[in-house]
């Protein structure tokens, strides 16, 4: 009765939000009821809101767990696979590559074929001429903008003095690149699918030669992979100057690379070039 008869001529009630206090005019006879069902509910809020904080938390632990693992798998791909393939710059990024508004037919061309998905479309673009009419430097070119894209898993351009490098080693490095988590963060399924790989057999990656165990499980799974990441997107890998390559070691390679576009279901969007 005394707090009815304070509130008489102003009536009000108070409403928790968190720690927050707010007023709001309201009917008379309604504070006593609505101070109980609002502290309820302010309980409720601050469960929910540690809740949320604990949610967070834990997301938090779980990226950190995440990172970690991926940088451990990292370091593991690299002693097991960096070996066979050494240090050498095997990137377009010190080629030359074609001049600003030349060979624009060319490139138009590449560009259609590389967003072409139809299963009219062929997996493998072969770009053929004599000598010194600049096939390298297309690649380079073909290569630097489909890594502006994001297009562009795995390349390797080939030096005159490459005859030493073998099929196998070619493979290697390709599925290296393709589990590269610190350029993509999308390879995180293909670096997890080869480090069990690699754990289950040890040796696969030691054969001299290239055999069609090690293409199957250390390129083309992988490669399913990385072409399941994201379907409405390419997945591009150039591979230039393989005439440089030792005549027996192009032959194994052509023909592993053949087998794979022939005799595998692989996504429509992957292209090698």
């Amino acid at each position: 009765m005394f707090i009815k008869d304070k509130m008489s001529r102003f009536d009000f009630r108070m409403m928790f939000w968190s720690s927050c206090v707010s007023w709001q005019v309201v009917p008379p006879g309604l504070f006593l009821y609505d101070v109980i069902t609002d502290a309820a509910f302010a309980q409720k809020i601050s469960t929910a809101h540690l809740q949320q904080g604990q949610g967070e938390q834990i997301q938090m632990q779980k990226a950190a767990t995440e990172h970690q693992a991926s940088a451990d798998r990292q370091e593991a791909l690299d002693s097991m696979l960096c070996p066979r393939i050494g240090l050498k710059d095997i990137g377009y990024g010190t080629k030359p590559r074609c001049l600003d508004g030349t060979r624009t037919e060319i490139f138009i061309s590449t560009a259609r074929w590389v967003s072409d998905f139809s299963t009219s479309s062929p997996r493998i673009l072969c770009i053929t001429g004599v000598p010194g009419s600049g096939k390298s430097s297309i690649a380079a070119s073909i290569a630097a903008e489909c890594d502006q894209q994001g297009f562009l898993w795995a390349q390797y351009f080939f030096e005159r003095s490459s005859d030493e490098i073998t099929a196998s080693a070619i493979f290697i490095s390709l599925a290296r690149q393709l589990t590269d988590e610190r350029k993509r963060l999308e390879s995180a399924s293909v670096a997890s699918s080869i480090h069990s790989t690699l754990k289950n057999d040890g040796t696969i990656a030691n054969s001299p030669d290239v055999t069609q165990n090690q293409v199957d499980k250390l390129f083309v799974q992988p490669l399913i992979l990385a072409a399941k990441v994201d379907l409405t997107q390419p997945v591009v890998i150039i591979i230039d100057a393989l005439d440089e390559c030792h005549r027996n070691h192009v032959y194994d390679l052509s023909q592993h690379l053949s087998h794979i576009i022939d005799g595998q279901e692989l996504p429509s969007n992957v292209k090698n070039s």
